[in-house]
């Protein structure tokens, strides 16, 4: 009986572990979504700075120093052991004030580079602590994508055609990880999905015609992040 009720404890501490975890990830999950909405607007080719986004930027704010109220220093178990754990919220805090100050001054460009930092910073902060979601594995294709894309632009086609190699990499590790981590049907149709389009795309992009690469990228940047958003 004493053995049994010990057991039930550990299991129930391990129970309340995870949840604690899952809970951190879920916050976060639910606020860089919103954030991905803000950013959304802001790379749209006729935006215009008006003050609905300075408020949406406002509640972003709040909602960030409500998870680091909870969460700074109280890290989940999973993330216990990461000494940069509480510089993390810090250094997102800074960067939203910043976001927040450019959007005011209508730096819209300037603005939107905060939206990358950010994202980076939180799949950084899964991949440190063996916690990363499919969603941080499509960030890695996505900035893969916009590395080559710039490399076109600047005429640089033999670094084009070394990202189209990483791009495929990365196309596998996404396969590799729904197949490892028994992802539900949805996250393993978005794969499917993602290399079909990319695919696609990439027959562009091999072409070295940069009209053509340009044309191409809107399409797959437009499906691409719709299917990112909605696994984040």
């Amino acid at each position: 009986m004493k053995r049994f009720l010990i057991v039930s404890m550990v299991m129930a501490i391990s129970i309340g572990i995870g949840l604690a975890a899952n809970d951190f990830d879920n916050d976060l999950s639910s606020f860089r979504k919103t954030v991905f909405t803000l950013c959304a607007e802001l790379q749209k080719s006729d935006v215009g700075i008006n003050k609905g986004m300075l408020n949406q930027m406002d509640e972003i704010l709040l909602a960030w120093d409500a998870i680091s109220s909870r969460y700074k220093n109280n890290p989940p178990q999973q993330y216990s052991s990461d000494p940069s754990w509480a510089m993390y919220f810090d250094e997102a805090k800074d960067n939203f004030l910043l976001m927040r100050e450019n959007i005011a001054k209508g730096n819209v460009k300037r603005a939107v580079q905060f939206c990358g930092s950010n994202c980076l910073l939180f799949v950084k902060i899964h991949k440190i602590n063996g916690m990363v979601t499919l969603a941080d594995r499509m960030f890695d294709l996505r900035s893969g994508v916009k590395m080559m894309l710039s490399m076109a632009n600047a005429g640089n086609w033999k670094g084009v055609d070394i990202q189209i190699n990483q791009c495929d990499s990365i196309i596998n590790e996404l396969h590799v990880y729904v197949q490892n981590n028994k992802s539900d049907a949805a996250q393993q149709d978005v794969v499917k999905k993602i290399d079909l389009l990319w695919n696609e795309f990439k027959q562009k992009v091999q072409s070295h015609d940069i009209q053509s690469i340009k044309e191409g990228s809107v399409k797959f940047l437009k499906d691409y992040n719709q299917m990112y958003y909605e696994v984040l």
